[in-house]
């Protein structure tokens, strides 16, 4: 067993609809990923956030902050 350095704690989030987007590239990059979604697609789209919590999935393990190769989904709560 490996010892995790976090204390991680499970959450249950409430149902409903999700827009996901992908981040691809360095984490360092990735606010930019938030700024496109929060400041382009949210302005054009039909669609309204929903008073959820937003989330990230790191389907990969993360070898490097600076990775090209990084993947992150974001969800982003809509009504």
């Amino acid at each position: 067993m490996i010892a995790c350095r976090w204390n991680w704690q499970k959450k249950t989030l409430r149902a409903g609809r999700y827009a996901v987007f992908t981040h691809r590239g360095t984490l360092g990059n990735l606010y930019k990923t938030y700024q496109y979604i929060f400041g382009t697609w949210l302005q054009t789209t039909r669609e309204e956030l929903d008073d959820r919590e937003d989330f990230e999935v790191y389907e990969h393990e993360i070898l490097s902050f600076d990775d090209p190769d990084n993947e992150v989904k974001i969800f982003i709560p809509i009504k």
